[in-house]
Formats: structure tokens, sequence, C-alpha cells
């Protein structure tokens, strides 16, 4: 892929095909009452696992924990050299998978039957490239298969994309200095179904859901295509417009991609939502204003959240609060918009039926809490932290969402992914309301 940075996701929204503004239906401006009462759900640490030891200096290598995912009975993590399973009452370490290097890239999904991929460097060493690749079962703590990636083009892990669907495992990263790479695995077997990019293309990123869907860069255009999960054939659904320098897959399921334009128009980034016959269904223009999550360095854009037939979106903090907005994926319609309040932010961390479960992040003198936001852009307080100067999970949660998070009976599980050399606060961390 090409290495031009994509710009934050931004503001305006036009519909297609005559780019016009469409009008807001139920839109609205609630603003949230988070003042503590006796029935406040307030909140404490679960527990927490502080963060191991790592090298550091000039010739550390740099460690992270790619990867997070959620079981009935655990909570899944990637961990230095290691992919690592805490019970959820407890904390306890239930299981722990060594690696023989560092997590390069992991699904940010499981799929139908509890299992993900993983990606890692086959040593300790610094620069170490990436070159295994296998399939855990969550609920075992065990590979399913594991090999290593086919061929000499590796890579040292920038932005390497891992995925699964019900039937597939994928890897790919874009090329340094030549062409990219892509492999396919059967999920259950680890047989291969592809060694190399589709033909023509040069490089591919992959996204999972209930099918695998794959990003290829081809000549000077980057085209989204679903794969046969028998022989790993493509089938071509979407292609980008010529003048696109970079892109992403946001969603698979809806299918939503990232664009960036050429160094011709500059500042012309936005959102595709594409149907299931390849047609631009809507188009989000953008400037600065939306989080999305995309970036060089990111194989996805974390932070864009999406149902079968809902867009969620928070603005960026530029000064004062931000706010978080639902668009319908085939009208680009607003249907609700949600203001943080003064100097709070939101971040959508995920669905729950029809319910939109976001995070609000302390600030200075106000501790976070998780909120529900309903269809109507209503919200209910689910978890609030207690005001403090420094609070524990102060910067546990990244606007970005490098690594998903999970609120689920009331409790919310966060993660901290990324490189842990300066790291001063916990891994892992559990936050739950008071009983």
């Amino acid at each position: 892929m090409t290495t031009v940075l994509l710009l934050a996701l931004g503001a305006t929204l036009w519909g297609m095909p005559d780019s016009q503004e469409p009008a807001p239906q139920k839109a609205t401006d609630a603003k949230p009452k988070l003042s503590p009462t006796k029935t406040s759900p307030a909140a404490a640490v679960g527990w927490q696992v502080q963060t191991p030891a790592v090298g550091t200096g000039p010739d550390a290598r740099i460690q992270s924990g790619d990867g997070s995912w959620i079981t009935s009975t655990t909570y899944v993590v990637g961990t230095p050299d290691a992919v690592t399973a805490y019970r959820r009452d407890t904390g306890k370490r239930a299981w722990s998978i060594p690696l023989s290097g560092n997590i390069c890239g992991a699904s940010r999904t499981q799929n139908v039957a509890g299992q993900m991929a993983v990606a890692w460097a086959r040593e300790k060493k610094l620069r170490a490239h990436c070159t295994e690749v296998g399939v855990v079962d969550l609920a075992t703590g065990k590979f399913l298969w594991r090999t290593s990636l086919p061929g000499e083009n590796t890579t040292p892990g920038l932005r390497m994309s891992v995925a699964v669907s019900n039937d597939v495992a994928a890897v790919g990263w874009p090329g340094q200095r030549g062409p990219g790479a892509s492999a396919g695995y059967a999920i259950g077997t680890g047989k291969p179904l592809w060694t190399a990019p589709a033909k023509g293309c040069t490089s591919e990123a992959h996204a999972g859901g209930k099918e695998l869907l794959t990003l290829s860069l081809c000549g000077q255009k980057y085209k989204v295509g679903a794969r046969d999960p028998r022989t790993g054939a493509m089938t071509w659904r979407y292609t980008a417009p010529v003048s696109t320098r970079d892109a992403w897959i946001a969603s698979a399921s809806p299918l939503i991609v990232a664009l960036s334009a050429s160094d011709a128009a500059p500042g012309d980034e936005r959102l595709v939502s594409v149907s299931d016959q390849g047609r631009e269904q809507v188009t989000w223009k953008t400037g600065e204003k939306y989080e999305t999550g995309c970036g060089y360095t990111r194989a996805d854009c974390g932070a864009v959240i999406t149902t079968p037939t809902t867009l969620y979106l928070a603005t960026r903090n530029g000064s004062g609060s931000n706010s978080v907005a639902a668009y319908d994926v085939r009208t680009g319609t607003r249907t609700w918009h949600y203001t943080a309040g003064d100097d709070r932010t939101l971040v959508p961390l995920h669905t729950d039926g029809q319910d939109l479960i976001v995070s609000m992040l302390p600030s200075a003198l106000d501790g976070s809490r998780v909120l529900r936001l309903g269809p109507d852009g209503t919200a209910k307080l689910l978890m609030r932290m207690a005001d403090e100067v420094t609070p524990p999970d102060d910067e546990m949660v990244d606007r970005g969402l490098r690594a998903q998070v999970y609120y689920r009976n009331g409790a919310l599980y966060t993660h901290h992914a990324g490189s842990y050399e300066f790291w001063g606060g916990p891994m892992v961390m559990k936050l739950t309301t008071a009983r």
C-alpha cells in the first residue's frame, strides 16, 4: 500500500449521487445528566494486570500486545511474546500461549466458533521479521494450527493485517521497497488457499466478518473483493477511483471503505458505503472532524463502529466537547446525534443490539463514564468512576481503539495494546460496578 498518512476523517456529510446533504430525520442533541446520585452505578477497579518489564534503550526491541477478545469466562489479550487469557471474575491467568517473538498483528474479531488468528515474529530480536501465523481456539487456549508464512518477502510488521471469517484466516501486508504479500488458509486445518496477492495486484489487506473481504492494490487501482472459502478465488466487488492514494476496509459488514485522495486533490478524504452489488451508496466527505482510527501505521480503522444498517462516528476534540452521531449506511441520513457535555470526550466502543455502548473518557477533574445510547439518541448511565485527579483507568481507552474494549454484565474490560517501553499504567484492567 502507498505510505501516505490518511488525514483524520471529518466533518461534511454528502449524499450520493448529487452530493447534497440529506436532512436529519430524528436528530437530537441530548446532553448527559451525569451528576452522581444514590442510584448512580458507581464503579471501581475489579482487577488489573500490571505491565511486565520490557527492555528499554536504543537497541531494545519494541514489545506490544495487539489483540483483545472476550468469551463467556475469559478476557483474552495479546501480551509481550504471548497470547494470554484472564478469568473475567478474578483476573487470574486461565491460560497463556508463548510465542517465539512479538505479536505483529491479530484479527480484530473472532468468528462464530470462537477462533481468532495471530501473526508473530520468528525470534525475540530487534527488527525480527514476522514469519509465523496461527489460529487459536479461545475456549481451550490452544492452537488449531500454526505455520510459517511462505516466501522470502516477509515484514517487520508495519501495517500487517490479520483477519478471520467462519471459513478463512488471512494475512497481508504492503511491501516496503517492492511488492507486498498475502496468504490465506482454511481456518480449521491450515490448508493454504492462496500464497500471493490476486493476479495483477501487489499487496493486500484483509477484513473479517461473515465472509472474508480483501483490499488489493492492482496497478494504480484499489479493489475490494470477496474470497471463495474453498479456493481463495477473488470476486471483485468495488473499485476505488483512480485518484485514491491510500485505502482501508473500515467495516466488512456493511462494507465501508476509507479512501484518501491523490496528491492532486489534497484534503479529499472520505468514507464510502458500498452495497452488496458493489454500488456506492453514500459518500461522507471528510476534513478533520471525525475520529476513525485509520492511519499510515494501521491496517484497520478501529474507531468506525457499525451495524448492518448504521454507521457511528465520533467527532474529534477541537475545543470543548465532542459528539457521536448515527448515520443510515444506505441513505446517509443522520438518525441521531449526542453531545458529550462540557470538555468531555466520547468514544464509541461497540453495539449491543440496537444500542451503542460508549466510553466517556476521564477529564482532569471528572472520572470516566460508560453510557448506553439508544436509537433515539437518549442515554442511560451504566457506570461512573469516582472523580479523582489521577483516575486508575486514565488512557486505558484510546480514541482510535487500537484494542477492542468490551462492556459486559456491568463490567468494562480494557487492554493497553501499544508499546510497553514507556507505558506506566496497567496492561489489562476490569472496571466493575459495586454490588
